[in-house]
């Protein structure tokens, strides 16, 4: 069993991204209280993976590891089915006497079900639930839970008011998961987490709700594709982004660097397929069409392997080009990979202002370039 601490709200670090792949969940939680216009931020909120035997009861829960403003974390998730089932807080004027603890009812915790994979960050929706005093009425989930995170506490009203230990049950009044309220917190989640890996990750567009498939561009209501790996997030910040119907791009640069002032840079880049695409190593010699016309003497293009077609990769390739020699271009080297999907075409591209990438620097790009895959979500 795994018993929550009922401790002081203090500052949490952002925990750093276990593994490139690591997964993120969040939600957003107002908490109203009984009988005022009150509401309260949580400083904890509980979470359950329900993927044992046991369904909604489970033994074992997972706290949230940084919480925001109401806008709780649970980063490094493992892969999994998972739900929100109770929260925890401190009113600040009472904080040195009391605590808190409110457990959710089965139409909110069964409402709040997502499953998140390796390379998600799911926000589960914003939550406002209304919180009555006591356990009397609890349904049977805000009751199990009540006995995993607090056994053998009080739960009457009188008794509570002794023990300072205060347990409520908490009913949905409202949930919300639509493209502005998701919109809203991807703009509130990428601050709080600013300067960190999961920063980098929803700038990215990998940032999705529990209703909605991973894709950064939609082609279809039953066939969702993202781009997952290539890259450790950990160890870039967003220098720029924009996108248009059409196509969405981001640029990656090291801590410390400015867009306009970088020395090895990141790009990925997702586009809309046409119907009857250019095949791809057209494609490839036409992005660096007009540098290789400027620069016919400083200008070098190698392709360093194909894929084979597949059920979700129409097409791959892996290139390498580099230019030198050639004011006002500084010397540069850029190793990079295109893939064809079903309905998008993906870019993701590593380069370096030198004239030549040391060798292992090369290879490690071209093996972590080839760990990149599509991931296809089927409604």
């Amino acid at each position: 069993m795994t018993v929550l601490l009922a401790g002081c709200a203090t500052t949490q670090p952002i925990p750093e991204m276990s593994r490139s792949d690591s997964a993120g969940l969040a939600i957003d939680l107002n908490l109203k209280a009984p009988i005022s216009v009150f509401s309260n931020k949580p400083a904890q909120v509980y979470f359950a993976r329900i993927d044992g035997e046991d369904g909604l009861l489970q033994q074992n829960i997972a706290r949230s590891n940084y919480v925001k403003d109401g806008r709780a974390y649970l980063l490094n998730a493992r892969p999994g089915t998972y739900v929100v089932v109770g929260a925890f807080f401190l009113p600040p004027m009472q904080a040195a006497r009391s605590t808190y603890t409110t457990y959710f009812s089965k139409e909110l915790v069964e409402q709040s079900k997502v499953t998140i994979q390796e390379n998600d960050f799911i926000f589960m929706g914003r939550y406002v639930v209304d919180t009555s005093v006591g356990l009397d009425g609890a349904d049977e989930v805000q009751t199990h839970y009540k006995n995993v995170v607090a056994p053998g506490e009080a739960t009457g009203v009188f008794a509570m008011s002794f023990a300072g230990a205060i347990h409520y049950r908490g009913a949905l009044r409202e949930r919300k998961s639509d493209e502005q309220t998701r919109s809203e917190f991807f703009q509130k989640a990428k601050d709080d987490l600013a300067g960190s890996g999961w920063a980098a990750r929803i700038s990215a567009g990998a940032i999705r709700t529990g209703d909605s498939p991973r894709a950064p561009i939609q082609r279809s209501s039953s066939y969702q594709e993202g781009l997952v790996g290539g890259f450790d997030p950990k160890e870039w910040t967003v220098g720029h982004q924009a996108s248009d119907q059409n196509q969405r791009i981001f640029e990656f640069v090291r801590p410390g660097e400015k867009i306009d002032n970088w020395t090895e840079l990141l790009t990925f880049q997702v586009l809309r397929k046409a119907a009857n695409p250019e095949p791809i190593d057209a494609m490839v010699g036409r992005i660096h069409g007009d540098v290789a016309k400027l620069c016919p003497n400083g200008f070098v293009q190698n392709v360093i392997a194909q894929g084979f077609p597949t059920e979700i990769e129409e097409a791959s390739i892996i290139y390498e080009w580099k230019v030198t020699k050639c004011p006002p271009h500084t010397d540069q080297h850029e190793v990079a990979r295109v893939m064809y999907g079903k309905f998008s075409i993906f870019r993701l591209a590593y380069v370096a202002k030198t004239a030549n990438l040391a060798s292992e620097k090369r290879e490690k790009w071209i093996k972590d370039l080839k760990g990149a895959r599509i991931m296809v979500s089927k409604n």
